[in-house]
């Protein structure tokens, strides 16, 4: 009897000794990631910082680079360039896509998986190709360029084809914050409002739009900051419509000048940092408005609605398959728009003569190596800052730095890669140029 008693303790002390264990490892890797964090986000963001306050000789200038910058014609032209582009494709963007999922989420047509998974596949193609495929379309020799003068547009070129573009592009985003933020409704509001024979519009005004209202405005933050960041519109069919994403460019490849580079950077970062602490604080009091007890809506028929809302989704799907046919379309004819015949010259070209062969093997290795590394990586900083306990000074900071990708454009932290991990007296100078960083920055 007594052997049994005095084996009770052993497996008690070993089951501390085991969370003791766990909880260690947790703080460490809680320190390991904020240290990478740091290392990798934080550092080359300072780094930024610092330029912007040097001269070319690196000697402190204070803010004359900003003066500087702030005095030319550049920075009025390409920042009000900037946010007109932005609250644009916002102001176009946000409202489609409400339309798209509420007809997905709140009215009876059939086969919404399909139509859900198309609104999905802009994602798949980079920014650009909605840009080549808008200049297919209505450019000096695009195959609709007779309708622009229908919406009073005489070219495709500038503000009109980047906001067409990007909205292709952001499109997908939106629709999903939008969904999500529309599944969520409590039935109850709707038959209370059904008691009261309370009409359809009304119902939507005082009901829905209000339920929606938080992630009406996370959807246009998102938009907003893509937008604000993005390179790749502008630089193929923006023409001579400046902005900062574009100065950047001039600033640190064209004239080697990372002072101003920098200043640009920093400039940029502003908005797309104002749009995501919004976005941030409209999530949290989302998430404060859930309650378990709500009961899922499920949408009634309603013949005229649906087949409006089907009418609006079978041309906005029929738009985005148009764009991504036009450029595979525009990819295998031989001279557009003068020899339209079938030929694989441009593939076999690329492959073969432009190394397009070597920049596709390398995407796809640096992709299986984010997709590896990645997820491994995010999903042990997750559970180490959502799972355990401990670290209470580490885990604020982790947070922060975490969150703070979401708000930097690639662009910005391109430039403070460059800055950070080139300098020689950086041990980690070995990385630059090389598979690593682009894999830790994509990461990142």
């Amino acid at each position: 009897m007594s052997g049994t008693l005095a084996a009770g303790p052993a497996p008690v002390a070993s089951r501390r000794l085991a969370l003791a264990g766990e909880a260690l490892a947790a703080r460490g890797g809680l320190v390991l990631v904020a240290v990478a964090l740091f290392v990798f986000l934080t550092a080359p963001l300072a780094a930024i910082l610092i330029r912007a306050i040097q001269d070319k000789d690196g000697a402190y200038a204070g803010l004359a680079n900003f003066a500087q910058y702030f005095a030319s014609p550049a920075f009025s032209r390409s920042a009000g360039n900037t946010l007109t582009f932005a609250m644009a494709t916002t102001l176009l963007t946000v409202p489609l896509a409400f339309t798209f999922a509420y007809a997905i989420q709140r009215s009876c047509i059939r086969a919404k998986w399909l139509w859900r998974n198309v609104a999905l596949v802009p994602i798949l193609a980079p920014s650009l190709l909605a840009a080549l495929s808008f200049i297919y379309l209505f450019g000096n020799q695009g195959v609709l360029k007779g309708v622009l003068p229908w919406f009073g547009l005489t070219t495709i070129y500038g503000l009109p084809g980047m906001v067409l573009s990007m909205t292709f592009s952001a499109f997908p985003h939106a629709v999903m914050i939008l969904l999500a933020s529309l599944s969520l409704s409590d039935a109850r509001l709707y038959e209370a409002a059904d008691s009261l024979a309370t009409s359809e519009w009304r119902k939507f005004a005082t009901i829905t739009l209000p339920g929606a209202r938080y992630g009406i405005i996370s959807a246009a933050m998102v938009v907003f900051t893509m937008a604000v960041s993005e390179f790749g519109v502008p630089k193929v069919i923006g023409a001579n419509y400046s902005v900062l994403a574009i100065d950047i460019y001039k600033q640190v490849i064209g004239q080697q000048n990372f002072q101003i580079g920098a200043v640009v950077g920093l400039i940029l970062l502003v908005p797309a940092l104002v749009a995501f602490f919004v976005d941030h604080a409209v999530r949290v009091r989302q998430k404060a408005l859930l309650s378990a007890r709500s009961v899922p809506y499920v949408p009634k028929p309603a013949p005229v609605r649906d087949r409006l809302l089907l009418a609006f989704v079978l041309l906005m799907s029929a738009a985005m398959l148009a764009v991504i046919g036009m450029a595979v379309f525009g990819s295998f004819v031989k001279v557009w728009p003068y020899n339209l015949s079938f030929t694989l010259n441009h593939y076999t070209y690329g492959f073969e003569e432009a190394g397009v062969e070597n920049a596709y093997r390398n995407s796809l290795t640096m992709a299986a190596w984010c997709a590896l590394i990645g997820a491994l990586l995010t999903f042990a900083g997750a559970y180490w800052l959502e799972k355990t306990r401990g670290a209470d000074l580490v885990r604020p900071i982790v947070r922060l730095q975490a969150m703070l990708p979401m708000a930097i454009p690639g662009l910005v932290l391109g430039i403070g890669y460059i800055l950070f991990f080139n300098h020689p007296a950086n041990p980690l100078n070995v990385l630059y140029g090389t598979m690593g960083i682009l894999v830790l920055s994509t990461i990142v």
